[in-house]
């Protein structure tokens, strides 16, 4: 019976000792993703209510190049096991000195050709005269968007004021990507 029970032990420690093993061995980067882009305003021309009003923007696309940031991080785009949303910032650049007063809470939205979306980020209560927005990463794998040739987002905001399509915005988005070589 203890023959059994040393057994027993052992495999479980064995087992532990890999998986200590495995994680040891995770390759860990962050990937910085850039964009500025005009805001094109609403597909039609709503009234705004004074309660304001839920719309969505045109989307937008990011290319991903994964393949590369895989190949200079030395790993390749079939080891990479997640990617998760650590920072998005958005950042009103022109007009000059023009802040986000049209909307008071924002979402942000991802997804790819195939890979259904999903919402990464938000921000409620918008303080008035931001310039910039420093939204919450919601806990979300994606990496099949991530290993995808380009992401969509999709910007959902309760809007106070139409946009204008004048202003444009910069997109500070950072990825956290794992990637083990034992997948």
């Amino acid at each position: 019976m203890k023959t059994k029970i040393y057994i027993f032990l052992g495999c479980a420690v064995l087992f532990m000792s890999c998986l200590k093993l495995k994680s040891l061995l995770d390759v860990e980067f962050t990937v910085p993703y850039d964009k500025a882009e005009y805001i094109k305003g609403f597909t039609d021309d709503p009234v705004i209510p004074p309660q304001g009003l839920k719309r969505s923007l045109p989307l937008i696309r990011i290319e991903t190049k994964s393949e590369d940031v895989a190949a200079e991080h030395n790993t390749a785009l079939e080891l990479v096991e997640s990617a998760k949303l650590v920072g998005l910032n958005t950042k009103m650049l022109i007009p000059v000195g023009d802040n986000f007063d049209l909307l008071d809470s924002v979402w942000i939205y991802l997804s790819a050709t195939g890979v259904s979306e999903e919402l990464v980020a938000h921000k409620f209560d918008i303080p008035k005269g931001l310039q910039t927005i420093e939204l919450t990463p919601e806990d979300v794998d994606i990496q099949d968007m991530f290993k995808q040739k380009e992401m969509i987002v999709r910007i959902e905001g309760h809007f106070n004021e139409k946009p204008d399509s004048t202003s444009k915005i910069l997109f500070d988005m950072k990825l956290r990507i794992v990637a083990n070589p034992l997948d």
